[in-house]
């Protein structure tokens, strides 16, 4: 008889830690869920606040290299960056020059229709040498190469859009800083 009771516990035991790991189960995949609603709306809504900011600083009106490298320098500068264009025919690679508190970063725009190929990398990769620069990104409206992404992760260049220069300047001035 001692061993029946001991059986029927077990399994009712066994029954009530299913039933709990069940629950668990569960809880874990509700938070989870509003883990990934709470992502997704935050993405939402900082798409919607960077298109917002987009059209009042004129994205729309943006046609040529130059126009995009004012246009990125007003971005920034409405992020609450300190920039200074140096654009046109003898850059050697730097658009815009960001200070930061832990040095200075270069900024090698790219208004392109097709995708940013590797020599916007090496042009970044060489004005953060000649200007000293504790950081060097490309950015661009398009997308990048197979080959740019891996020349400048070789180089430590970092590779971003209009978008998102804020944000990635905003951490190389945390790491550096």
């Amino acid at each position: 008889m001692q061993m029946q009771t001991t059986s029927s516990q077990l399994l009712r035991q066994t029954a009530a830690q299913a039933e709990i790991d069940a629950a668990e189960k569960q809880n874990r995949r509700a938070a989870q869920a509003a883990r990934f609603r709470a992502a997704f709306q935050a993405r939402q809504t900082a798409a919607l606040e960077r298109r917002a900011l987009e059209e009042r600083n004129g994205f729309a009106s943006v046609h040529t290299g130059t126009d995009y490298e004012r246009f990125v320098a007003a971005l920034l500068t409405a992020d609450g960056f300190t920039v200074t264009q140096k654009g046109g025919s003898g850059d050697c690679g730097c658009d815009l020059l960001v200070s930061l508190p832990s040095g200075t970063a270069v900024v090698q725009c790219k208004f392109y229709s097709f995708p940013v190929g590797y020599d916007a990398v090496k042009e970044a990769y060489a004005a953060k040498a000649l200007y000293r620069a504790t950081a060097a990104f490309v950015c661009t409206n398009a997308t990048y190469t197979r080959q740019a992404r891996r020349t400048a992760a070789q180089l430590g260049i970092q590779l971003t859009t209009h978008a998102t220069l804020s944000a990635a300047l905003g951490r190389a001035q945390n790491v550096a800083g």
